[in-house]
């Protein structure tokens, strides 16, 4: 019997170990919000939170964003304290015998506006649109059309400042690319990637919803639904 598909036993085992830790781990971060905690404090509690789970290696800096912290992609933690209204971006990951895993949500903290809504209903969108253009023969840069494309119509074009995904294994990025330059290559069936489409509005915040994705033969699988 054929199958279903061909990739690393040991990084799809990895990961399924990984995801339900990262799964608890923002529950954790749900309960913790609270008006005034700093986005260093909750990091630092995560990790603890981790290290009481057994995990203490992490697949690279956390990221944990406040309000207009949010609006930059990669923000590390600062002291500046969490507001009712806004968004708050983590982007966290384990390393698991050497395989990483990489997953980002973004909360609407209390009473967030129509926009806040509006935001990271797109995101979804553009994010479940890439997801469904995966398959084996399609290139990283028609993944990260779907996506770019579809928030371009929206007027957000110029609000998503990075690429749509990339490849995962021992290394946190590595090819393949769903990249509008880098993302020439056809996916190949086995492959991991994350899909991580984000709108950043300096001053006001930003959103970003990434899972990661298996290339199968018949399309695609999230491997991370939290």
């Amino acid at each position: 019997m054929q199958k279903k598909f061909s990739s690393n036993k040991a990084q799809l085992a990895a990961i399924a170990e990984a995801v339900p830790v990262l799964r608890d781990g923002f529950a954790f971060v749900e309960r913790s919000l609270v008006v005034g905690i700093t986005e260093r404090q909750l990091a630092n509690r995560l990790r603890a939170y981790f290290r009481s789970c057994g995990y203490t290696a992490w697949a690279f800096r956390f990221i944990v964003a406040f309000g207009p912290g949010s609006a930059e992609p990669h923000h590390w933690p600062t002291a500046y304290t969490l507001r009712d209204g806004q968004f708050v971006k983590v982007d966290i990951g384990l390393t698991v015998r050497g395989w990483k895993s990489d997953v980002t949500r973004t909360f609407l903290f209390g009473r967030t506006s129509a926009r806040h809504k509006k935001i990271y209903a797109l995101v979804l969108q553009a994010q479940r649109r890439a997801i469904k253009t995966i398959r084996p023969g399609v290139t990283g840069a028609q993944v990260d059309a779907a996506a770019r494309d579809f928030l371009r119509t929206k007027g957000y074009g110029k609000a998503f400042l990075h690429s749509t995904g990339h490849g995962l294994g021992k290394a946190i990025h590595q090819p393949p690319w769903l990249s509008p330059r880098k993302g020439q290559r056809p996916l190949r069936v086995g492959e991991i990637v994350t899909v991580e489409p984000g709108i950043y509005l300096p001053g006001f915040g930003g959103v970003r919803i990434e899972d990661m994705v298996l290339v199968t033969s018949n399309g695609a699988e999230i491997l991370s639904s939290i």
